[in-house]
């Protein structure tokens, strides 16, 4: 079998393949043998019905079959012998006879991409490991004893800080509603119905709370807000906003006072002096999540501008669909109208597309660094993985596995699993000013996405 590969741009390989005639008639004897051991004809034995009968009766899917494991073997051949590192098949073009007997073929597949990993035995970063202090123990206590709070309602005073008071709010942006004007924007920072505010500095963004404060019940603003030019909105940085806000309440807490009763109604069997214990250690391992995401960000970041690769185009349409799906799914939770949506449809599609290309670029990375490393998915990881994934959905083990099966979705696993061990690797070698002995940070932690702060509630 003669092979010729053409690289092409976009991860795609152009295969011309010839196949003598001796292996295309070896091979159309073994089908017709095994055709005629299993087929059942009225009138003939099974193994006993005569070779033209077969051929005959058969035609077409003798044929078929052939041309099928002509490819299969073609590109078998190729990967074997020619190191084509193929993802999957494309298209195949051609698949004809030759006059001596033989065939010839034209398969396109989509390969790997082809780079050079860059140097990552030492990694530099600007990260840095925010030890848990008192003051935010402290505030955690707080946040607990004030779920455990009494709210009254005030009457014949204006809004103060330290108030929680109730309102309503909409900002907009040269006349348009943020929501359309922006649409990437966070929720709190567009419109918020019968929202609970906490009247205290540094919540939601400079320059809001302060327009609250003085307010008296039932009364109506409105005022303009100049976002800080490191807001995470990117879209929103140096803008001016404005907003109407109506003032519903003005309530003030009373809290409960300390005491191991207390503690007992924020956990079961805790006391003030255990409550805090676990609180402290629970912030501690938020920490070290923390610190050890960024370092993986890091990470990846630092590789990915060292090397520049093409990657399958596919990848990145069905990537950027699924991302787009999420995209438009949180906005719609959020209340944005599917007209509203499709007027920002160019800017949304390009966002996704973006993100997606990046987290398929980093899928590549880490598969070529779990390769470098030989790294393996061992039986017990990969049983850990499917069950873990099964509880996630709510279905029986046995179910999604023999839906696995059935998918052949386990390979797809397997990286899943390389790809986190990878990620920890590169982890293990980022340099930071932090010592590893003040984290405490584990090096088989896997990555978590911590929630972030609520500064508004329903």
């Amino acid at each position: 079998m003669e092979i010729v590969i053409e690289n092409q741009p976009n991860c795609l390989a152009h295969l011309r393949v010839e196949v003598p005639a001796d292996v295309v008639s070896r091979m159309r004897e073994t089908m017709i043998t095994s055709f005629a051991q299993h087929a059942r004809i009225p009138g003939f034995r099974p193994g006993k019905t005569p070779r033209a009968t077969i051929e005959k009766r058969f035609a077409r899917e003798i044929q078929n079959e052939l041309e099928s494991d002509l490819v299969n073997d073609a590109l078998q051949e190729a990967i074997s012998k020619k190191n084509l590192r193929m993802l999957s098949v494309e298209s195949v073009t051609s698949n004809v006879p030759t006059p001596d007997g033989g065939y010839h073929l034209d398969i396109t597949v989509v390969t790997t991409p082809e780079f050079e990993l860059p140097d990552y035995s030492s990694i530099p970063s600007n990260v840095k490991f925010e030890p848990v202090t008192d003051q935010a123990l402290e505030e955690m206590m707080e946040a607990m004893r004030q779920r455990h709070g009494d709210f009254e309602m005030v009457e014949g005073r204006p809004a103060a800080l330290g108030d929680y008071v109730v309102a309503s709010y909409s900002g907009t942006l040269d006349g348009v509603p943020l929501t359309e004007a922006v649409p990437t924007a966070p929720e709190q920072f567009s419109e918020k119905n019968q929202t609970w505010i906490l009247l205290q500095e540094g919540i939601l963004f400079p320059g809001f709370i302060e327009q609250i404060v003085g307010m008296e019940t039932g009364a109506q603003k409105s005022f303009a807000v100049t976002f800080p030019e490191d807001v995470d909105c990117v879209e929103l940085r140096g803008k001016v906003v404005e907003y109407s806000l109506t003032l519903h309440t003005i309530n003030t807490m009373t809290l409960p006072e300390w005491s191991d009763d207390l503690a007992k109604k924020i956990a079961p069997d805790e006391t003030m002096e255990t409550l805090r214990a676990k609180t402290r250690s629970t912030l501690e391992d938020m920490a070290k999540r923390r610190f050890e995401t960024a370092k993986q960000n890091a990470a990846i970041e630092f590789l990915l501008s060292k090397v520049e690769y093409e990657v399958p185009e596919g990848h990145i349409a069905e990537a950027t669909r699924s991302t787009l799906q999420k995209i438009v799914e949180d906005y719609q939770n959020r209340g944005v109208t599917d007209e509203e949506l499709k007027t920002h449809e160019e800017v949304l599609i390009s966002s996704a597309r973006k993100k997606a290309r990046d987290r398929v670029r980093t899928g590549f990375l880490l598969q070529r660094i779990a390769t470098q490393e030989k790294l393996k998915a061992t039986e017990q990881e990969l049983t850990a993985a499917i069950i873990e994934i099964a509880f996630r959905h709510q279905i029986p083990v046995k179910q999604f596995l023999a839906d696995i099966k059935k998918q052949r979705a386990l390979p797809e696993i397997e990286q899943d699993i390389l790809a986190q061990k990878a990620l920890r690797l590169l982890e293990s070698r980022v340099v930071t000013d932090t010592p590893e002995t003040d984290t405490g940070a584990s090096a088989t932690a896997a990555p978590v996405e911590t929630p972030q702060e609520e500064h508004t509630q329903n």
